[in-house]
């Protein structure tokens, strides 16, 4: 399954780099990439998360869940939203720290390097996350793909916390990861509501609607479609359409149509 197997690369390749950084961060003495390598494990925890739900997600139907196991990717999603809107109540505290504790780098060509590297690991593994998101159409891998290319910016951060500390200019990281938080807080939030939305049976995608009902009303023999009702449900989407058709209604036909 190509979601189960993005997410378990996702979460390899994150265990990597929070180590990286960690161990760099740690003898270099630069406080904001110690503290990025903990944003990362944090990302390890949603990727881990999400891998989880897509799983379970696929599981059959039975007795207790008739229905199957579906909304478990929904619930993850979730869950995934809640991680990102902790990871920018820990940015504004890592700021404020910085503030009042500047710092002076040791090994910082080091520093510098393993934060741009960083930079560009996490942007490769945002976008590898999104495209099989897409392709399988699963919120919660969008949503961790979201999470994972807000983490570009606050690596982003971190060369320039390190670029300002070798030039002697500390204040920068801290009005950018304040910038950063409000972004993180903006995408955390909107995607918390679309998960809630999506468990309670909302459909938020109006153009599908209309795109259907045009569909549908162009099959000969279909007078009207009246009502259309959809929900998501995980990587599955459930329907029901009501519609009014032409000439005799015996079973056989309405079979056919149905």
């Amino acid at each position: 399954m190509l979601g189960a197997k993005a997410s378990k690369n996702s979460t390899l390749t994150l265990v990597f780099l929070s180590i990286l950084k960690g161990i760099v961060g740690f003898y270099s003495g630069s406080s904001a990439l110690i503290a990025d390598a903990v944003h990362t494990s944090l990302d390890i925890f949603a990727s881990f998360a999400v891998w989880v739900g897509l799983k379970l997600s696929l599981k059959g139907s039975e007795e207790k869940f008739p229905y199957g196991y579906y909304k478990a990717d929904n619930l993850v999603s979730l869950l995934v939203s809640i991680i990102i809107l902790f990871s920018g109540v820990e940015l504004v505290r890592e700021a404020l720290l910085n503030i009042t504790s500047p710092i002076e780098l040791k090994l910082q060509g080091i520093a510098l390097g393993t934060a741009i590297f960083s930079v560009i690991a996490m942007y490769a593994l945002s976008q590898y996350k999104l495209r099989v998101g897409k392709l399988i159409d699963s919120q919660a891998l969008i949503a961790d793909a979201i999470h994972s290319y807000i983490d570009v910016f606050s690596s982003l951060i971190v060369v320039i916390t390190i670029a300002g500390s070798i030039l002697g200019v500390f204040w920068l990281d801290s009005a950018g990861v304040l910038v950063i938080s409000v972004m993180i807080f903006k995408l955390g939030i909107g995607m918390a509501r679309d998960s809630v939305l999506t468990l309670m049976d909302a459909w938020l995608d109006k153009d599908s609607i209309a795109k259907i009902r045009e569909n549908v009303g162009s099959i000969q023999g279909i007078k009207r479609v009246d009502e259309i009702r959809l929900r998501k449900s995980g990587l599955v989407v459930f329907g029901e359409i009501e519609i009014e058709i032409e000439g005799d209604a015996n079973l056989k036909r309405v079979e056919m149509l149905s």
